[in-house]
């Protein structure tokens, strides 16, 4: 995981993004309001966007001598009188020029090959990601018995201003995961719109890591033959994301400490920006491919997921873990496509879909799903879900949107 795949003007255009993000646009002693404050605090990022866009169209060349421009512009910062945030704004020059003159990156990890000593460089990125595969493999780990041992590389890719791709327009960030094959490993790819990039952009990173590595990186890990999950499947795109969501809210809340220090600082405001894109998962306009039939499964996967949550409440808080331990393992085991979509089809209808379930056949299909975590049967949990709903209800669950 480093930052070799771009190109090293690209970087730097990057890099001063998330400086001007994570400096100034983040700061809340930079918000109060306070018109001269305020007017520094839009001047300092109108001057490293327009830094980054200098940077960003440059070959390898010209970097250094961007670099040394920047510089001489940074230490010519003036303060208005009654600037509130005076302090900060001075140790924001600092910061910056400390980060300009940087000659080695520290999210490349001092690599030979990687060509990062002219300037500042995309390691908040490269730091963001290892936190997330991290945790996302601890988690894993914890539940699947070390299952999850494949390589996951994350590349971080600058898309044009304007893409269409994926969530780009909307939102400026964007992910990808890439299944290498027979006993491959898998590619994650992060997608940024750099010319948009701000705080909102970058907090929303967290999520996109957090979706392609719960949901994707390590699916079907243990099989030899790997594949990319469908575009549609609401296995991977709604139980899987809300559980990625759920996972996410968890560590924000409970485990702020373990984040990147410079996403502990205002963490609701982190969770907002995050829910955000979370939510447009599951509206309208995901694509011609995303029917409405089937946007609607995503969804009744997504509160199957909740349901099953809920129905191990109370249990010594054992809720969480539970669910998560059937999810993972469910998750990682080798199981072809068709098999884990109808399994999920199921799921649907017995927790979410069928009101006259009642909550004794809704605890029996939490059983069923727990008694797959120690099994790991498929085929027995698709039989039990079955019996359980009733031939003509797992029928329905057949149907394809």
């Amino acid at each position: 995981m480093s930052c070799e795949n771009l190109p090293l003007g690209s970087r730097r255009a990057l890099a001063m993004r998330v400086f001007a993000a994570i400096e100034v646009e983040s700061n809340p002693s930079l918000l109060r309001d306070h018109a001269p404050t305020l007017q520094q605090r839009k001047s300092f990022v109108k001057f490293l966007r327009t830094q980054s866009d200098r940077f960003g169209g440059q070959d390898d060349s010209r970097v250094p001598e961007l670099r040394e421009l920047v510089e001489r512009e940074i230490r010519e910062w003036s303060f208005p009188t009654g600037c509130v945030a005076l302090e900060h704004f001075e140790g924001a020059r600092q910061r910056m020029l400390a980060r300009v003159a940087e000659r080695s990156c520290p999210g490349c990890g001092g690599q030979t090959n990687v060509r990062c000593d002219d300037g500042p460089c995309i390691f908040e990125l490269v730091e963001l990601g290892r936190h997330v595969e991290t945790h996302v493999r601890g988690l894993y780990g914890a539940h699947t018995l070390g299952d999850a041992d494949v390589p996951v590389s994350l590349i971080v890719e600058v898309a044009d201003d304007g893409s269409d791709i994926g969530c780009l327009r909307q939102f400026h960030v964007n992910g990808y995961t890439d299944v290498l094959g027979q006993g491959g490993g898998a590619i994650v790819g992060l997608e940024i719109e750099e010319c948009q990039l701000d705080w909102a952009a970058l907090c929303r990173c967290l999520y996109v890591l957090m979706h392609e590595y719960a949901c994707h990186a390590l699916q079907a890990t243990d099989t030899q033959d790997r594949r990319n999950a469908d575009v549609v499947c609401s296995w991977s795109d709604g139980w899987m994301d809300a559980l990625a969501w759920s996972e996410l809210v968890r560590w924000i809340d409970v485990s702020t400490r373990t984040l990147p220090a410079w996403l502990r600082r205002d963490p609701e405001t982190l969770k907002k920006h995050c829910l955000v894109m979370h939510e447009r998962h599951y509206e309208d306009g995901q694509g011609p491919t995303m029917t409405t039939p089937r946007l609607q499964r995503r969804t009744n996967a997504r509160r199957s997921f909740q349901t099953l949550e809920r129905l191990y409440a109370g249990r010594r808080g054992e809720s969480r873990s539970a669910a998560t331990r059937f999810s993972v393992r469910f998750n990682a085991d080798a199981i072809g496509r068709d098999e884990r979509d109808a399994i999920c089809a199921l799921l649907e209808t017995g927790l979410y879909l069928d009101p006259e379930l009642e909550t004794d056949r809704l605890k029996c299909i939490a059983k069923h799903c727990e008694a797959y975590s120690s099994s790991r049967d498929a085929g027995r949990l698709a039989d039990n879900l079955r019996r359980t709903i009733g031939p003509e209800r797992a029928l329905r669950s057949l149907m394809k949107p």
